[in-house]
């Protein structure tokens, strides 16, 4: 059973919030990233959903930005490579 599975689940608060975040309310697609985590990991935190879901990390982006606005172009683009970044439009 569906409840029976998300209870054995453990994730903390700050996972929890990321993946009503990501999935946006979707029930289908937080069953679907719980299971993914729970596969990969013990614990499920903020940093595990946004691994399983291919999204950057907030904080990731976070420091593109500041980068972007605070250095010179070879500074941020190299910040921007460092951060899992492709630089080549992909």
């Amino acid at each position: 059973m569906v409840i029976d599975y998300v209870a054995s689940v453990r994730i903390t608060e700050e996972g929890r919030q990321a993946l009503l975040k990501l999935t946006k309310g979707d029930m289908r697609r937080a069953l679907n990233v719980l299971q993914a985590c729970h596969a990969a990991y013990d614990l499920t935190g903020e940093t595990e959903v946004y691994n399983c879901t291919g999204n950057p990390h907030p904080s990731d982006i976070e420091t593109i930005v500041n980068s972007m606005l605070a250095d010179e172009f070879t500074t941020a683009y190299s910040s921007e490579c460092e951060c899992g970044g492709h630089g080549d439009g992909r």
